[in-house]
């Protein structure tokens, strides 16, 4: 995916991925034949190198675990309302114009959400006035084309996977669950495993609006050198228990990747930054 905040997990980053997902129909991306939830592998035209019957996404991450695929599947369905509801407002638009009208118009939530819900609580008031990240009350914002968008690779390896403090032991759905069976979903036994946090037991496709709902009214893990089990004992196994089904461990991997990636020792950013290097 893209440096860019433009919904290129939905949409993709390249043309293929991109047409795959799209019904090339009434601006629509692609839904589940057993429901509104993420479309197949196959019938987005097999874009991902996995079995046929495998979601798919713009971001082939998106059911790394059921959390992630409920808010692909989320955004999916938002992207469609919009277009319905710009074909209403001018019947005479055809699909490729109203696909582009509500693709912008998600990528512009998305926008909104990183800048006015989740910088303000990671960075603080503070640090957001500092570097001007605050949206104006009313108008638009300003393309600034000579600031590089890029990445640093300080940023993708080490600082931004403060996140992985953030993440439960488990997702539990909503406590009055709509339409489809509860279901709750622990993530040492989800990975990549999430046909029934999603499609849900009734094979509805509605699971994972409960846990979307649930994930909505939970308390995030405070962040913190703390990292919950399921990722430091059981990343990605295969046979997940507490006897001898154990897997990897993200915090061990966060280590390795900072080492592959050549990456100095923390005291070397905290001189870069200008603050004392006796930490």
């Amino acid at each position: 995916i893209t440096a860019f905040i433009d919904g290129s997990n939905i949409y993709g980053s390249d043309d293929s991925r991109a047409e795959g997902l799209r019904t090339l129909n009434k601006g629509f991306l692609r839904t589940h034949t057993r429901g509104p939830t993420l479309p197949s592998n196959k019938q987005a035209g097999s874009i991902d190198q996995i079995g046929s019957k495998a979601f798919v996404a713009g971001d082939i991450r998106a059911t790394e675990q059921p959390g992630l695929a409920s808010i692909h599947s989320l955004f999916v369905l938002e992207h469609n309302r919009l277009a319905t509801q710009i074909a209403i407002e001018d019947p005479s638009l055809l699909d490729e114009e109203l696909y582009q009208r509500a693709r912008r118009l998600v990528i512009g939530q998305i926008q909104n959400i990183v800048y006015s819900e989740f910088l303000p609580i990671v960075l603080g008031p503070t640090k957001m006035e500092e570097y001007g990240l605050n949206l104006p009350a009313s108008g638009t914002t300003t393309y600034e084309k000579s600031v590089n968008p890029g990445i640093f690779n300080e940023f993708a390896t080490f600082a931004f996977r403060f996140g992985h403090s953030l993440i439960p032991d488990f997702f539990e759905p909503a406590k009055k669950p709509t339409k489809t069976t509860p279901n709750i979903c622990p993530l040492k036994d989800t990975f990549f495993k999430v046909e029934e946090c999603v499609l849900g037991k009734d094979l509805s496709g509605k699971a994972w609006q409960n846990l979307i709902l649930g994930i909505s009214t939970s308390q995030s893990p405070p962040m913190d050198a703390k990292i919950e089990e399921s990722i430091t004992n059981f990343l990605f196994c295969k046979k997940c228990d507490f006897i001898d089904g154990f897997g990897q461990d993200l915090a061990a991997r966060n280590i390795q990747r900072g080492r592959a990636h050549g990456l100095p020792g923390y005291t070397q950013y905290r001189h870069v930054v200008f603050l004392s290097t006796c930490a």
